[in-house]
């Protein structure tokens, strides 16, 4: 089964400090086959929990990639795998930055999918 890609430029930039959670987040697994659905899952809910989807270790190199951004920003400690914020200013940092440049992108076009 194939499933298309969440493509969604539009969408507006969450700020960590604005997010409340109020609950569990709900998986979205069982909207998989049907695109639509999963869309509007989205637009009500500004997110998409998809569990055991990729492949555990294209997640951790993915995660490993921008940990590092993140050491060369100092925003976390060399050698934290719990990335804990050191405090220092993230604004000169965007996700659309060149250094961020193509690792979701990877981890999205090639997940090594793990599904059965």
């Amino acid at each position: 089964m194939a499933v298309a890609a969440l493509n969604v430029p539009d969408a507006e930039d969450l700020r960590a400090v604005d997010i409340d959670p109020a609950g569990e987040l709900e998986s979205s697994n069982h909207l998989l086959d049907d695109h639509a659905a999963l869309m509007r899952s989205y637009e009500e809910n500004g997110y998409l929990l998809l569990r055991g989807v990729l492949d555990l270790g294209s997640v951790e190199r993915a995660r490993d990639e921008m940990l590092a951004v993140a050491v060369r920003h100092g925003l976390v400690e060399p050698g934290d795998k719990d990335a804990h914020w050191t405090g220092k200013s993230a604004a000169p940092v965007k996700q659309e930055s060149p250094e961020f440049a193509g690792i979701s992108r990877r981890l999205m076009e090639h997940p090594h999918k793990r599904r059965g």
